[in-house]
């Protein structure tokens, strides 16, 4: 099995172009240190044998329009909890969970539909960071946007916004489907004109990461804030999100590249059969790889699925913790495959290691581990862990 590495951003959201405009200071962009995280993509390859580093790119949109304040281009708009889609399943009790946890809070909505184009500066790093990975022999799988980007605005200082940004893709109303494409032309398309220049540096170019969160039918999502919980609302109707899956999807392959959607569930209950069967034939077919992210937990499935049993293959594990779990933990547990696993999971210095044997006995061709440089709880990228997925590559 071949191991990989979630290395999502350095600076989350802004690595690459000119910055938002109070985090710029100056007219021309920072200049980034590519070089120094090809060294250490260097080292990961050698000494751990990491083979596929997946990277941010929007990300959940602090950056886009790219180094403008967005209410230069569009306005402002009050978001409501009754504005949401609160899934198909339990509507009451979403909804009851929703309001309960959630305020009133804003989104852009378009004053135009002509969407800014990523500038050459954005580019300019984006194809520096193929160049540092093609030298250090690692392959990237960029992932163009993830499911904050269709969230309520959220302030990261004063006057940078984030998420907030989903009538960028599927207009004010959220049923525009020609807007999908434009968002498309003015984002994805520049990106993979530099992705094909590095085409033996891809292993795959990633719609979005984890739609299921913010989309109609998916799992219901609820995260810590403090000693609270807020449960986000379903911003995205079903048959909007599967046609930004297609479309995204279909851009990519048509370059000749290989696509790929960062799922959390390997058969997600909202993806209309017509898109799962499409995919799955473009995988048999070897253009597009599935993916499910695994975070046992009280309401995540606690058992990793054999992959031949899957409805879409090849599949990889796309995002696995490195952190050490809690034996009882509510977002964040041990993994249980045999009665065996519990020992080991127990232990600081195997838990990993015996994650990764877990993959790679229930068949999985890579999987890739959560992750270098995001210092969220999920993750520990310390000697210990290092030390573990080098052992279990030195065992391959």
């Amino acid at each position: 099995m071949r191991v990989g590495l979630n290395l999502p951003w350095i600076a989350c959201g802004h690595d690459f172009g000119h910055r938002p405009p109070p985090w710029n200071g100056g007219s021309a962009p920072p200049k980034r240190d590519w070089a120094a995280l090809g060294h250490e993509l260097g080292a990961w390859r050698r000494e751990l044998g990491v083979e596929v580093v997946r990277f941010w790119v929007l990300a959940a949109g602090v950056n886009y329009p790219v180094g403008a304040d967005p209410r230069d281009h569009f306005a402002l708009a009050p978001l409501s909890p009754e504005d949401a889609l609160l899934g198909r399943g339990g509507r009451w009790l979403r909804g009851a969970l929703v309001r309960a946890t959630w305020k009133e809070s804003q989104r852009f909505v378009l004053t135009s539909k002509t969407l800014p184009p990523l500038r050459e500066s954005f580019l300019a790093d984006f194809e520096a960071l193929f160049r540092v990975a093609a030298d250090a022999g690692v392959k990237l799988m960029p992932s163009l946007c993830s499911f904050e980007l269709f969230h309520p605005v959220e302030l990261q200082g004063a006057d940078v916004f984030s998420r907030g940004r989903g009538a960028l893709v599927f207009g004010n109303d959220g049923d525009d489907a020609a807007q999908i494409d434009r968002f498309l032309d003015a984002t994805l398309e520049p990106l993979l004109d530099v992705a094909a220049r590095y085409r033996d540096t891809l292993e795959a170019f990633e719609v979005i990461n984890e739609p299921d969160w913010s989309v109609e039918g998916g799992p219901l999502h609820g995260r810590f804030h403090g000693w609270s919980v807020r449960i986000m609302p379903k911003t995205v109707s079903a048959p909007m999100m599967a046609r930004f899956l297609e479309r995204g999807v279909e851009r990519i392959t048509e370059r000749g590249l290989r696509s790929t959607i960062g799922f959390k569930l390997a058969n997600p209950k909202w993806l209309p059969r017509a898109l799962a069967t499409r995919l799955a034939t473009l995988g048999a077919n070897g253009d597009y790889v599935h993916q499910v992210h695994h975070y046992p937990s009280l309401y995540e499935p606690w058992r990793l699925r054999r992959h031949d049993s899957l409805p879409i293959q090849p599949c990889i594990v796309g995002e696995m913790p490195t952190s050490q779990a809690k034996a009882f933990g509510v977002g964040h547990g041990w993994w249980r495959e045999r009665l065996g696993d519990l020992s080991r999971a127990g232990d600081a210095d195997a838990f990993l290691e015996r994650r990764l044997e877990i993959c790679a006995e229930l068949g999985y061709p890579m999987a890739l581990v959560w992750a270098a440089k995001s210092g969220d709880e999920m993750t520990a990228w310390g000697p210990r862990e290092r030390a573990q997925v080098g052992r279990f590559r030195q065992r391959q």
